[in-house]
């Protein structure tokens, strides 16, 4: 289960019991929040789909795409293709420091 916490993150429970909290990903300027849900479900679809011990990944990729999404006007503009998504995740893994906002502009 996964439970969207808007910018505060989400919560996941997986069906072992594993359960806890996934920050949400600070943004410099909200511009618009449609199609912000649409890419948190989205981000986490990936990732849940292939097995419940990736539910932690899933919710970081749901908020990392949600995040970018509430930047730019309408609903699937700010949606990255896999590969700016995959640069923006190596990015993430690489620097830890977590504070820094995202900016697509």
């Amino acid at each position: 289960m996964i439970v969207k916490l808007d910018a505060h993150g989400a919560y996941f429970r997986t069906a072992d019991g594993d359960q806890g909290i996934v920050e949400g990903v600070p943004v410099k300027k909200v511009v618009d929040t449609v199609g912000a849900g649409d890419g948190f479900a989205t981000g986490c679809d990936q990732r849940a789909a292939r097995r419940a011990r990736h539910a932690p990944r899933a919710c970081a990729r749901g908020n990392r795409i949600g995040a970018l999404a509430i930047q730019v006007i309408g609903d699937s503009e700010g949606l990255p293709t896999r590969t700016p998504l995959d640069a923006l995740e190596a990015q993430d893994s690489n620097d830890k420091t977590a504070s820094a906002a995202l900016d697509i502009a």
